[in-house]
């Protein structure tokens, strides 16, 4: 498990997902749930649903306060690792699954 990769992908500024037909039928057969992003749907980017919601969000990230409510989101959701050397940590996990304890 690493923290560190969604973490640092979470907080990039002005992140926006735009949702259509296409992008909603590709994460599904990627094997996301609903065909949903879960960073997005975590509240690390806004998302947008069609041209309108597109427009909004757009709206939302040209201004102060809807990029400060974004990043506040995704300082909630998104926390950074204490340590971003997340190699030990996983050698760790993966020596307990061949150890059996996981």
């Amino acid at each position: 498990r690493t923290d560190s990769i969604p973490a640092a992908y979470a907080r990039m500024s002005g992140s926006l997902y735009y949702y259509d037909t296409t992008s909603i039928k590709n994460l599904t057969n990627a094997g996301y749930p609903e065909g949903r992003f879960f960073v997005s749907e975590s509240g690390g980017a806004l998302t947008a649903d069609g041209p309108e919601g597109l427009e909004a969000g757009l709206r939302t990230l040209l201004t102060l306060e809807g990029r400060a409510k974004l990043r506040s989101s995704q300082k909630k959701n998104f926390k950074l690792p204490d340590d971003w050397n997340t190699a030990p940590k996983i050698v760790r996990y993966l020596e307990n699954i061949v150890r059996g304890e996981i």
